[in-house]
């Protein structure tokens, strides 16, 4: 069974290289993408070695933790995502469970995730040399390393399964999930300045987080290298349970799958008129209350905005309040992030595109509807994070360049998304899947498409970039000048992005709707 599985997984996988070239490029480069960070990660590891022990010992603990923890965090993300072995599709096959479980725990590891997160964990052991105890530990417990983080990723997705299919739980959840990053990001800040000031860090992350279930198999290497057989003994045991306790959990959550029916998604109502009931009964009105009722409601659409503050923290944070990063660069960043969003918007309306097309809206009016449902949400997020910056750093007097070259760059890829979105049709998660799914083989295209869309976006900015670093250097005038371009260059590049998204949009409404309808 095991056998039969393993080949059933390399055969779905050999089948979706020959559906699209595109497969195979995104194949090609994500395992030289693989390889490279493999090549980055391993000799970090080696370099923190080279430091000091400790430095070795916290990165090995902590960095290991943070593995395990992604595994496990990332199917309450990306709902969906590697469905091609879903153990429902052996319901019928009178299949003994605990096989296929051997089976798709085999299988897990046939991923660029697994494949990368076990040539790491062998070629990190490495490092220890010439401690030979450490290493022979560490191969003795790899395969502890990654049932750890298999199980405890499939264990969590069927147990998660009947709350993911409400929309609204997911939704909470996409935000808690992300909401850690919050935490980290200062922990690590703080944790950056007590090393430059000397202060003695590492045996307190050491003894917190090695005694956590995601830690512990990871702390017993840096105890049998320095001769603490009890601690070792005791992560030891923290980690077989941990490993043991996932199995158990992924075994009743398999035997769920495969004997019940998979839960119908819930339907949020919509009570009352909402937006359409208090924007003008045109076309253009009726397109912009649609997408703001997708930012209020979609969980695709709201993950920007439960991103950005993320980010914005983070930035915060790890700059320790660099004055050209909180008041220039991260409104800057929330600006592209919200004018980029309409780049799918399209795509996202999937086959129900169909009744907006057959209504007979023309381009004009669905480009602008989408665009300032766009701008009634960016427009405040982007002056928000510069008060808050300008607020810590005291520096008001960076408004006009700040703003400036916010508004350039909101309107440029604004602009130039609301072009491609007609043009391109980007694989996006199909509704009621969570915001951070997207189809197998599909982020090669988008990404490579969105690579060059940005490149011109920055090409546009560029006047305004130069006139806001002068004006951070202290000319006023550059400041002034900045926001007056920002304001001329951004509003010139939507209006023409818009007019050129509509014509595409007019003359390629039925093969939009074709590929959408097609897609399902």
């Amino acid at each position: 069974m095991v056998a039969h599985v393993v080949r059933l997984r390399l055969t779905l996988w050999a089948g979706s290289l020959r559906t699209s070239p595109w497969q195979i490029v995104g194949l090609a480069l994500g395992l030289l993408n693989a390889v490279l960070v493999s090549l980055v990660l391993v000799g970090s590891m080696a370099y923190t070695r080279t430091i000091a022990e400790e430095t070795w010992d916290v990165t090995l603990i902590v960095g290991g933790a943070l593995v395990v923890v992604g595994w496990w965090v990332v199917p309450l993300l990306a709902f969906g995502v590697d469905s091609a072995l879903d153990p429902r599709r052996f319901a019928l096959l009178a299949v003994p469970r605990r096989p296929l479980l051997a089976g798709l725990a085999v299988a897990g590891l046939l991923g660029i995730p697994g494949l990368t997160t076990l040539a790491v964990a062998t070629a990190g052991l490495l490092v220890w040399v010439p401690d030979i105890l450490p290493i022979i530990v560490g191969l003795v417990l790899l395969p502890v390393v990654m049932l750890t983080c298999i199980a405890g990723s499939r264990a969590f997705a069927l147990l998660m399964e009947p709350l993911l299919a409400a929309r609204r739980f997911r939704e909470v959840v996409g935000v808690l999930a992300l909401a850690p990053i919050v935490v980290v990001a200062p922990a690590l800040g703080q944790s950056l300045r007590a090393l430059r000031r000397g202060a003695d860090v590492a045996p307190a992350l050491i003894e917190i987080v090695g005694w956590t279930p995601p830690g512990a198999v990871w702390a017993v290497q840096v105890d049998v290298a320095q001769g603490r057989w009890g601690r070792a003994a005791a992560h030891l045991a923290i980690a077989l349970v941990t490993a043991a306790l996932l199995v158990k959990l992924w075994d009743a959550g398999l035997e769920r799958a495969l004997t019940t029916p998979p839960p119908r998604p819930n339907v949020v109502a919509q009570h009352g008129p909402g937006w359409f009931g208090r924007l003008p009964a045109t076309p253009t009105g009726a397109v912009l209350a649609r997408s703001l009722t997708y930012w209020a409601r979609d969980s695709r659409y709201m993950s920007n905005l439960t991103v950005l503050p993320v980010l914005v923290v983070t930035l915060h944070v790890l700059s320790q309040g660099a004055v050209p990063v909180t008041t220039i660069i991260a409104p800057a960043i929330v600006a592209f992030t919200l004018g980029w969003a309409v780049v799918a918007d399209v795509a996202m309306d999937s086959s129900a595109f169909w009744l907006h097309a057959s209504a007979g809206v023309r381009g004009i009016a669905d480009r602008t509807g989408r665009a300032l449902a766009v701008l009634v949400v960016g427009v405040p997020a982007v002056v928000l994070t510069f008060v808050a910056g300008a607020w810590r750093a005291d520096r008001w007097d960076l408004a006009p360049a700040s703003l400036g070259l916010s508004a350039v760059l909101l309107g440029a890829s604004l602009g130039i998304s609301s072009l491609v979105s007609a043009w391109v049709l980007f694989a996006v998660p199909a509704p009621g899947d969570g915001p951070f799914s997207t189809p197998h083989g599909s982020a090669t295209a988008n990404l490579f498409v969105q690579s060059l869309a940005w490149i011109v976006v920055m090409v546009l900015a560029t006047p305004s970039i130069v006139l806001t670093v002068y004006a951070w250097r202290g000319s006023a005038a550059a400041g002034w000048g900045g926001l007056a371009l920002g304001l001329t260059l951004g509003v010139g590049l939507l209006v023409a992005g818009l007019r050129a998204g509509a014509r595409i949009y007019d003359a390629r409404v039925p093969e939009l709707v074709h590929a959408l309808r097609s897609r399902g």
